[in-house]
């Protein structure tokens, strides 16, 4: 933990920027109402919002964005070294997240935070979270021992960002990077959460209550009523103990064919198009295997897997009913709850 430092508060750097301030702080007064002075009518500095989940928690910055405007040494002059800064404008920069992460490394429990940075010529730059997440960006708390803070590392942009931006380059199961972006000046901050990661396989006896064929019928599309004829499904269990389900060839519902793109009529890009056209209702009504990813019991949802990787899961349940100890019916659905496809055992 670093020792307590107050810093003395930063001259205004004109009188105008003072009044500024006085008048954002009066029209933030409960006697001026919103119908009185529409929000973000008048604001130069735009506000703007990023959202990101990472794995069930999930991370939001609510800030303004200041334009350098020509502007050089954006750090040094506009903020001043040893300023404590929200990077943004306006009212402070917002952090909001849902549950624990780590920032850097540090523990940042879930809730909302003002965020300020200290930019340094002699020493590192510093971030502070603070509790009070209403601040006017001239409202620059002291530095107390409840706030979090740590050093965070600075970089020399590859190109000119002119609008100051918040976003997250990198994302993983278990982090990702939390990116300022202004001027040529780039902040990154590493993001860490629990992973969740799903059981992809069952065992072999509990396979069994399911593997086999089964004779499937696709719900028809409830705004033009068209469906596809029935189908077999088959599901199969492999070494490894991944479950999974299987359509032939033609089997699922896909555009009409496309006619080859053959016309001289036709410009370069209504050819390309005709083409890509052609091949997604190629790959739409080819042989298609899914991974079945164990929620519950019975429960499964759609996954898709390819060379041993788990590349997504959808929120397509597959909810088995039993008799005498075994899967006899299929209903799919979706997370809104309409039936995407039933299904029961073939004989065998």
């Amino acid at each position: 933990m670093y020792m307590t430092r107050v810093l003395r508060p930063v001259p205004c750097r004109s009188p105008s920027l003072h009044a500024a301030a006085v008048l954002a702080l009066v029209l933030a007064s409960p006697a001026i109402t919103a119908a009185q002075v529409p929000e973000g009518t008048y604001r130069i500095s735009q506000r703007a919002t990023v959202t990101q989940t990472l794995g069930d928690a999930l991370i939001s910055l609510d800030y303004s964005r200041p334009l350098a405007r020509d502007r050089t040494d954006l750090f040094g002059k506009v903020v001043h070294w040893g300023e404590l800064w929200t990077p943004g404008a306006n009212e402070a920069t917002v952090l909001e997240v849902s549950k624990e992460v780590k920032l850097n490394g540090h523990d940042v429990p879930a809730g909302r935070w003002s965020m300020w940075i200290i930019p340094s010529q002699v020493g590192p730059w510093e971030l502070v979270l603070d509790a009070r997440d209403t601040l006017f960006h001239t409202q620059r708390p002291e530095l107390t021992d409840d706030q979090i803070r740590f050093v965070v590392d600075v970089e020399e942009g590859p190109a000119h960002e002119e609008a100051l931006m918040w976003a997250f380059p990198r994302i993983a199961q278990d982090g990702a990077t939390m990116l300022m972006s202004w001027g040529t000046t780039r902040i990154p901050i590493e993001v860490e959460v629990e992973p969740i990661t799903p059981v992809l396989t069952i065992s072999a006896e509990d396979a069994a209550l399911y593997v086999g064929e089964w004779q499937a019928a696709f719900a028809p599309d409830p705004e033009t009523g068209a469906g596809a004829p029935p189908t077999v499904l088959t599901l199969r269990h492999t070494d490894d103990g991944h479950l999974f389900a299987g359509f032939p060839e033609g089997a699922l519902p896909g555009p009409p064919p496309v006619a080859a793109a053959e016309d001289e009529d036709m410009s370069p890009q209504q050819r390309e198009r005709a083409a890509a056209r052609r091949a997604l209702a190629e790959m739409e009504t080819s042989a298609w295997d899914f991974l079945l990813v164990p929620r519950a019991r019975g429960i499964f949802m759609l996954g898709f897997f390819h060379e041993g990787v788990l590349l997504d899961v959808e929120e397509f349940y597959h909810e088995f009913e039993f008799d005498g100890g075994r899967a006899v019916r299929l209903t799919v659905r979706s997370a809104e709850d309409r039936v995407f496809l039933t299904a029961t055992r073939a004989m065998e």
